[in-house]
């Protein structure tokens, strides 16, 4: 399964450029398709009664037989089916001559997964269904290609090659394990400080959801002191010190109380203005350190560790894997008790302290009319949808960052 997504690592993502021509007959075209972004030539045959077409694609090394399914305007339209050689198909919808939308692979013995495209590119989440339909693993998309796959690609290579050869390894998965020393923030990213047991260095960058969604990786909120294994492609030496780059502190939503939180929230203008108070003082970290981009990883020994086959909702577990929670169905009752209005773009955010527990919850929506929510109490229905990061200065320690909290994108608000 799954080897049409992996062509997206294969050739550049594009458009589909369609071209017809004669045929065999006025019902025969020969066209060019798009399938996860590789194009494949061929013809396509159309009923003209049905609006039903088929198309065969020409040569012997085409990777599946057909494609059934309605034929508009020069391209795929809304649902169709791929069969290919192995017995294997899968229905997918087309919109604008690429994938988008829900996807189902099914092989010869009935087992099948589900996941998502947009714009002809896999990403987020991938289950695993028994022929009988239970639910039997989750994985997710990481540039296209199933993360399982690139930890089974990934090497361990010693400390003293990546830093001496580096270019000898660059765009490689790479498998590290250590002890998580420091954690930042920047406005984009998430950085890593991992020591190995032998005391060697390595810097790990995140990125988040709403900042490449085809690129997140599957790794959970981490606290320094966390053991963890973690892989990540090999970006070469560090130059977080030749950046402009501001790296912040950061906290997750459980470990503060938002008593204690609330006076220190700072608006992204003020935060600018401490740019002198977070410059990184942890000399180490601004040396040529091995820079990867991060795939995945996990905590090990941690009593706490989710199992994605069988979430729990509680919400130390929330706040911890993100991940795991993405778009999944949530209602939330509790008092607001912190709002930020973005005229220019349209954008509320909240803060909730859930009813009867004070867990906060970010919640986020686009405004019509704003109407402020602060100090009331409402119910709020909307899907997980990563974190939301509320930037914060601590002027007891002077400290700089910003505090995760699990994010709501809001369908409906009930007061």
């Amino acid at each position: 399964m799954l080897k049409k997504a992996i062509a997206c690592l294969l050739v550049l993502a594009g458009v589909c450029s369609f071209h017809t021509s004669a045929a065999d007959s006025k019902n025969e075209q020969f066209v060019n398709v798009n399938v996860f972004n590789k194009v494949y030539y061929g013809t396509v045959t159309k009923n003209a009664d049905a609006g039903e077409a088929i198309f065969t694609p020409a040569g012997k090394s085409a990777d599946f037989l057909q494609i059934e399914g309605r034929w508009d305007d020069d391209a795929f339209s809304g649902d169709c089916v791929i069969s290919y050689k192995d017995g294997e198909s899968a229905e997918v919808q087309y919109k604008d001559g690429l994938i988008s939308g829900k996807i189902k692979e099914t092989d010869p013995d009935g087992i099948f997964l589900k996941y998502s495209a947009i714009a002809g590119k896999p990403y987020k989440k991938i289950k695993s269904y028994s022929a009988d339909s239970k639910a039997a693993s989750v994985d997710w998309f990481y540039l296209c290609t199933p993360i399982s796959e690139w930890k089974a690609n990934a090497r361990s290579i010693p400390y003293k090659e990546l830093t001496e050869n580096p270019y000898d390894h660059v765009d490689h998965p790479i498998e590290v394990e250590g002890e998580v020393q420091e954690i930042y923030e920047s406005t984009k990213y998430a950085y890593f400080k991992i020591k190995d047991d032998a005391g060697n260095p390595y810097l790990f960058r995140a990125v988040t959801l709403k900042t490449d969604k085809f690129a997140t990786p599957c790794i959970p909120n981490l606290s320094v002191g966390d053991r963890i294994k973690i892989y990540g492609v090999y970006n070469g030496l560090s130059e977080i010190s030749d950046s402009s780059t501001i790296l912040y502190h950061r906290l997750l939503g459980y470990k503060k109380s938002f008593d204690s939180f609330k006076d220190w929230i700072i608006s992204e203008d003020t935060m600018k203005q401490y740019s002198d108070l977070v410059s990184v003082t942890d000399v180490e970290a601004l040396d040529s350190l091995p820079e990867f981009t991060t795939i995945c990883g996990e905590i090990e020994d941690d009593d706490t560790t989710a199992d994605p086959m069988h979430l729990t909702k509680d919400y130390r577990e929330i706040c911890k894997y993100p991940l795991y929670y993405a778009d999944s169905k949530v209602s939330v009752t509790g008092k607001v008790v912190y709002e930020n209005a973005d005229a220019e773009s349209n954008n509320l955010v909240m803060l909730l302290s859930e009813e009867g527990t004070g867990h906060i919850y970010s919640l986020s929506m686009k405004m019509k009319d704003y109407v402020s929510y602060l100090d009331k109490k409402i119910t709020c229905s909307g899907t997980f949808n990563g974190n939301n990061k509320i930037p914060y200065c601590n002027p007891n320690s002077l400290s700089v960052g910003y505090a995760l909290f699990p994010n709501i994108t809001v369908d409906k608000i009930q007061d």
